[in-house]
């Protein structure tokens, strides 16, 4: 069994109890798994074979509270299990886990567990001895005329000749996430079907340009926990990461940078152009429009298409953009202005154009219902604006705390003001930039919540930040978004910057720290702050903020409490732990010491 990195522990009738003594019962499962298997030792295709252990390694749980390795954690019982059936068709399954297994643990435990079986009697399947073997032969891509998804379709070949294609879908709208793959049996059959269709030239693709694009694809994909993909995607994730062990090491794409000069001259020559006329108007639009295109990796202003425009029509400019009545009807009429001068700087075919200037029209009427929506932004983001025209610096936490104190003391008023709530929830005024979740009037008997206790809560759980994080300037993120909160939780762990990169663990105060792991318990707890719930988040906060401790141990305290009872929600996933984090959180700073020790990273 793998080492845990630090054990949490609970008294339980005066004896101490350890995760390892409360293992949920996984036979059930692993025996579903060996029915689905039923047939695999007789496939004469190890691709099939490759392809289910893929399906059955993506089941295993990315991230584990207090588990190292849950791969190899999952993968040792699951071994020890079909060693146990002693089945032709568990150790075939053996034979492809450990050919696609993402973890050096779980492949030796699977060649040490299809060692065992064949001593018992068991036989090899035919394709035991290619089996996660395949070489590459060759790569192509269909050429996008708008240059935001890359179709990789990359030829494979086992030791006896087969051969197979794997296609994966890139996305650049998502930073190069791999947002589809698929597994085609003969790769003459694709490369006719697009020739045939006419519709796009075919462009070859080097082995270092396939790892490259996979390599890219596959961290985007780690870094959410809901990726934005297919649903025949995660499946095959291990299957794609043994591939990519088979090609060329990497290079990492940075964000492509742009000076303010440049900038400001690609705006120039815009507001001197035939396409944006003589209204002022557009060109005082168009900064909007690049700003939203600069927050992608590849960072290219002129790069636009109908999914493009989607995503700023009714995503980026609602929540991002402070616009008045007379800017949100200008807006249409600039984008189209923008797509036209842009189409033509790149070179865009007409029909592309054309069909990126549809796609305006058809988002229109959408755009406009979430421009007017007061909902869609909220009293965080209102109060971040606040802190800026009013001078604070924002990195300055006793400033803010400061602003925030003397903010409180205000008229209420001049506060709802401030916050956008002036006019009641029915009002119609500009769009705010953050969604806020309704408050419950009282979160125990005698305690009421206010907007100013709201705020003030959500600033400490997502306190403003400048500068840039992958490219993306943080000033301009939305903390109500979860992708957004995100990348601000990562922005207040530099440290963990370069092992995040290259997937290895930190030592932080002599510990070994899991950053994957860590910031995604500082997730849960930013988000139950963010939101109010549980309310005893925020009261074990205040409470260990008054017993002495710095935010950043308060933090960990919360972590702490969290992380045994999502453990405890993954080993008994039926059973409802709210009362349990309640609890947990209700505790924290109870014990009468006058300064609780510091919790552990």
């Amino acid at each position: 069994m793998p080492r845990t990195r630090r054990s949490i522990s609970r008294s339980n009738g005066g004896r101490r109890t350890s995760h390892a003594d409360r293992e949920p019962d996984l036979a059930p499962a692993f025996d579903s798994l060996l029915r689905q298997a039923r047939g695999l030792h007789a496939d004469p295709n190890p691709v099939q074979a490759e392809t289910f252990a893929s399906s059955v390694v993506s089941t295993f749980p990315r991230r584990l509270v207090d588990i190292e390795d849950p791969e190899g954690f999952f993968g040792k019982r699951l071994v020890d299990h079909l060693v146990a059936r002693r089945s032709d068709d568990g150790l075939a399954l053996l034979h492809a886990l450990a050919a696609i297994a993402t973890s050096d643990a779980l492949a030796r435990l699977a060649r040490a567990g299809a060692i065992r079986l064949k001593v018992a009697g068991r036989t090899d399947p035919p394709w035991a001895a290619i089996v996660g073997r395949s070489r590459f032969v060759e790569a192509w891509r269909p050429v996008d005329p708008y240059q935001e998804q890359d179709l990789v379709v990359a030829t494979w070949e086992y030791e006896d000749g087969r051969r197979h294609a794997l296609v994966t879908l890139v996305d650049q709208n998502w930073d190069g996430l791999a947002r589809q793959a698929h597994i085609a049996g003969d790769p003459d059959d694709v490369r006719r079907a697009f020739l045939e269709s006419g519709e796009m030239a075919l462009e070859p693709l080097s082995a270092q340009a396939v790892a490259d694009r996979l390599a890219q694809g596959l961290r985007m994909f780690d870094l959410f926990i809901d990726p934005p993909c297919d649903e025949d995607m995660p499946p095959l994730v291990p299957l794609l990461r043994a591939r990519l062990r088979a090609l060329p090491s990497p290079m990492e794409k940075g964000p492509r940078e742009w000076t303010h000069e440049q900038l400001d001259m690609i705006l120039d020559d815009f507001a001197a152009s035939k396409e944006a006329g003589r209204s002022k108007k557009p060109v005082e639009l168009a900064s909007l429009f690049v700003d939203c295109r600069l927050e992608r990796l590849d960072a290219d202003p002129f790069r636009w298409s109908p999914i493009a425009v989607e995503l700023c029509l009714l995503d980026w400019l609602p929540r991002k953009a402070t616009l008045d009545a007379a800017d949100t009807r200008a807006v249409p009429d600039a984008l189209k202005r923008w797509i036209r001068y842009s189409g033509r700087r790149k070179g865009l075919p007409r029909p592309a154009i054309e069909e990126t200037l549809a796609a305006v029209d058809q988002f229109t009427p959408d755009f406009g219902r979430a421009a007017a929506d007061p909902s869609s932004p909220g009293p965080a983001k209102s109060l971040v604006d606040a802190l800026m025209a009013e001078g604070v610096d924002l990195t300055d936490e006793q400033a803010r705390d400061a602003w925030i104190a003397e903010f409180n003391a205000r008229p209420s008023a001049e506060r709802d003001a401030i916050l956008g709530m002036a006019g009641g929830p029915n009002r119609r005024a500009q769009p705010r930039l953050a969604p806020e979740r309704a408050e419950p009037k009282a979160s125990r008997a005698g305690e009421r919540r206010s907007v100013d206790d709201v705020a003030a809560r959500q600033v400490w759980a997502i306190p403003p930040r400048r500068g840039t994080l992958r490219g993306v300037d943080l000033a301009f993120l939305d903390p109500s978004d979860s992708d957004d909160r995100s990348l601000l939780v990562e922005a207040e762990h530099p440290e963990f910057a370069r092992a995040l990169r290259q997937h290895e663990d930190v030592d932080v105060d002599g510990a070994t720290v899991d950053p994957r792991l860590h910031l995604a318990l500082h997730e849960i707890v930013a988000k139950q702050l963010w939101d109010g719930q549980p309310p005893e988040t925020w009261a074990a906060a205040q409470r260990l903020t008054g017993l002495g401790f710095d935010r950043h141990d308060v933090f960990h305290a919360l972590m702490r409490a969290v992380s045994d009872i999502v453990y405890a929600a993954m080993q008994e996933p039926l059973m409802d732990r709210t009362d349990d984090m309640r609890a947990a959180l209700d505790a924290l700073g109870r014990d009468g010491s006058k300064r609780p020790r510091r919790p552990p990273r």
